[in-house]
């Protein structure tokens, strides 16, 4: 029971570690073979690429980047199409470089200081056709829902043109009724004016008798075909086209000849513009009419057989929940074509890279330089020696040593020796020591004091093992005769931290 206790509470304890800033990122092996540009084994956390959370590989290319602040260098882009994440903002907070440092056995993940300004990604849209239908019926007159219809519609426009980059989503707008009192908005590209004058249109449509649903499905298909062949779309760039419909009842008037149920199901599911399908959402409200059970089950039919697949409709008799499946569509419009560039250094060639998006809405600022050091070392050493080949002696050292940066620390020696005759003695001197990278260390010093009643000088080196013990070895001398020791010892500190 115990035991069952103590790995609920350490996996709850990782569980909660785990949920870092870094719950955002991709992350690959870069790699330069050849001249071209590799990222490879491409995993993601809590973003996908194209439905996928792993790749293979990506290829990059050589690109010349100039940052905000007017700095420019040359740097390898990776590009990843149709790029989702499950961040409530999206990608709006920006992407910040990482590469992975190995130093022997140590790994950690450094910040790329040089490279954080430099935007670090950018974000392209790719060209999007929108035909939004909406049903002006009087039936919508009930409890104003045709007033909560115009504002959700406004929204979805909304959610749109955050979006837009210089009118790449277009939008048209049909108003339908009966089929003389349909009227259109033509497409255009959306931006500030465009979304003024949609939301005018929008306000200002009269509700009318009828309801011209495959009509209005088949006139909106009509208006895609006409807008594309007349409108330059480059095709590396084109996203697609859709068409999201909003009705609140069966079609009464348009149910024969070319816009029947059979024609909008069978026919039109397959239009393509430049090789890609319309994908068309059909959203259906139940509240505005009273409905029969066999009404019910028909008009869900005829929602599913308007839009592309199960996934693509969805009918409620609860306008909240209409609302929020307008803007579920809007943020899965905007998501499915977002492509998104992220840069690296050539200098990270061989390393692990990870583009960490920031969740929390803004860039972060540049890192502090990290105040990295070793806690003060201490070691205490026994040592033996002979001075002029017949006096020996031996002693106990205390070293100490404080740390300058991660490498150089400085410090000093105290020894208490004594001879064959028991007779005292002191040596005193600085030292240095110079610490690698998998914690083993060179220590060397120089000093004076007494040995065998002579005033010595000495010269004095070491070597610190990766675990606590050390070696020493010196030289000493009174100007006239010369002695050698050796010592072994033990050391604490000296500890990386950070």
């Amino acid at each position: 029971m115990k035991k069952n206790i103590i790995l609920t509470a350490l996996l709850l304890i990782g569980l909660f570690m785990g949920a870092s800033a870094q719950d955002y990122y991709i992350e690959g092996f870069y790699e330069i073979k050849n001249n071209r540009h590799y990222l490879n084994n491409v995993t993601t956390r809590g973003i996908t690429i194209d439905g996928k959370n792993y790749i293979s590989e990506v290829e990059g290319s050589f690109e010349m980047v100039t940052s905000k602040d007017g700095r420019s260098g040359e740097l390898t882009e990776f590009v990843f199409d149709k790029a989702k994440t499950e961040c409530d903002n999206g990608f709006d907070g920006g992407f910040y470089l990482q590469y992975l440092l190995e130093v022997g056995r140590q790994r950690e993940w450094v910040d790329e200081k040089e490279y954080l300004q430099n935007s670090g990604s950018r974000y392209e849209k790719k060209d999007m056709l929108v035909m939004l239908v909406l049903d002006y019926s009087t039936s919508m007159l009930r409890n104003d829902y045709i007033s909560k219809m115009q504002k959700t519609a406004i929204d979805f426009i909304n959610t749109l043109y955050k979006a837009s980059v210089d009118g790449n989503i277009r939008v048209g707008i049909i108003a339908f009724s009966g089929k003389s009192q349909t009227k259109e908005f033509p497409i255009k590209g959306l931006d500030s004016y465009s979304k003024r004058e949609m939301e005018s249109f929008i306000n200002s449509v009269k509700p009318g008798i009828n309801t011209a649903y495959y009509y209005a499905i088949d006139h909106a298909v009509d208006m895609l075909e006409e807008f594309s062949s007349d409108a330059y779309l480059d095709r590396e760039n084109y996203g697609g086209a859709c068409v999201v419909t909003f009705t609140d009842g069966l079609d009464n008037e348009s149910a024969t000849g070319d816009s029947d149920l059979a024609y909008i199901n069978n026919t039109l599911r397959y239009k393509a513009i430049l090789g890609k399908n319309i994908e068309f959402f059909s959203i259906g409200f139940t509240g505005a009419e009273d409905f029969s059970r066999l009404q019910r089950a028909k008009f869900d039919e005829v929602m599913e057989k308007t839009s592309t697949d199960k996934e693509h409709f969805k009918t409620s008799d609860d306008f909240g929940e209409i609302e929020k499946y307008f803007g579920e569509i809007a943020r899965k419009l905007i998501d499915r074509w977002k492509i998104i560039a992220l840069y690296t250094p050539q200098g990270h060639n061989g390393k692990k890279v990870r583009w960490v998006l920031n969740c929390g809405g803004s860039r972060p600022t540049p890192p502090r330089e990290p105040s990295i050091r070793r806690s003060p070392w201490f070691g205490i050493s026994a040592e033996v020696g002979v001075f002029d080949e017949d006096e020996p002696f031996g002693g106990i050292n205390l070293d100490m040593a404080f740390s300058v940066n991660d490498f150089l620390a400085i410090g000093g020696r105290i020894g208490i020796m004594v001879d064959e005759d028991f007779e005292q003695g002191i040596m005193v001197g600085p030292e240095v020591k110079l610490t690698f990278p998998n914690n083993s260390a060179v220590i060397a010093g120089l000093g004076g004091g007494i040995v065998c009643d002579e005033g010595v000088f000495y010269l004095r080196a070491g070597y610190k093992t990766r675990k606590s013990f050390f070696v020493t070895s010196e030289i000493l001398t009174n100007g006239y005769e010369i002695g050698f020791g050796v010592g072994l010892g033990f050391s604490f500190g000296g500890k990386r931290r950070e």
